[in-house]
């Protein structure tokens, strides 16, 4: 019995230093991963944060260019109005305008 138990206690600590290292490189693996993981975490959250701050610059764009384009129309409507006002002034300093207009 006591040579049985010996024996078994023998193949216990063989089975233990064979599994010793394979845990010892399992516990760098599950850190690497962790560190990596970690990583990848930071990486994403700054992406996020890139992203928030590239549709916020856009928005800001959109309203500047919305705005330019008021002011566009603005000018557009202002200078057709002047078009109109200087051949009305035109058309009055032609004495001859009146009659190629009842043609």
């Amino acid at each position: 019995m006591k040579r049985a138990k010996k024996a078994q206690t023998e193949q216990i600590g063989i089975l233990e230093d064979k599994v010793k290292p394979m845990i010892k490189q399992l516990q760098e693996r599950v850190q690497t991963n962790y560190v990596t993981i970690k990583k990848q975490e930071e990486a994403y959250q700054d992406l996020l944060h890139t992203r928030k701050q590239i549709h916020e610059a856009m928005q800001v764009k959109d309203e500047i260019l919305q705005e330019q384009l008021m002011r566009l129309q603005k000018d557009k409507t202002l200078l057709e109005q002047f078009k109109t006002s200087l051949r009305t002034k035109q058309d009055m300093n032609n004495p001859y305008s009146f009659q190629c207009q009842g043609l």
